[in-house]
């Protein structure tokens, strides 16, 4: 059980840390203007491995939770309602890294030019945001009603 109180806290490091770096951070520099676009390009080459490795963690953790956790004892318990919930949350893992991970590295490589960073940045953040946000909550959401039994 120790474990996957673990696992249930990797999540949420993930997401909290995702949602503060999509709604905090990369607002706040984006709002600079042209100016931004070096410290961005600064941000991006420290956070982009940390990111990566939390999304890649991430999923390896649902992947390990998915074969410890004793409800899911055969191929067919995942069409069961705990563990569709289980692969409805790995898919959104997949949703909202497959969305973000893109566009950050395109933040990163407009860095390049201030110029097109403040042009393009705004819009390339709030596509981002409204991806990964929603489907964090929904994650989480997904998590809660596993761990009381909802589903």
């Amino acid at each position: 059980m120790i474990g996957l109180a673990v696992l249930h806290y990797v999540h949420v490091v993930w997401a909290g840390g995702g949602i503060f770096y999509a709604l905090a951070v990369v607002p706040t520099l984006i709002a600079r203007g042209p100016a931004a676009a070096p410290l961005y390009g600064q941000l991006a080459r420290r956070a982009a491995p940390l990111m990566g490795a939390a999304g890649g963690l991430v999923l390896l953790s649902g992947l390990l939770r998915l074969w410890a956790e004793p409800r899911i004892d055969s191929f067919g318990a995942l069409w069961s309602g705990y563990g569709l919930a289980v692969l409805a949350a790995l898919l959104l893992v997949f949703v909202a890294e497959g969305n973000g991970g893109p566009i950050r590295a395109r933040l990163g490589r407009l860095a390049a030019d201030p110029d097109a960073f403040s042009r393009e940045a705004p819009a390339l953040a709030r596509r981002d945001a409204a991806v990964f946000v929603p489907a964090v909550l929904l994650i989480l959401a997904l998590m809660v009603a596993m761990r009381l039994g909802l589903v």
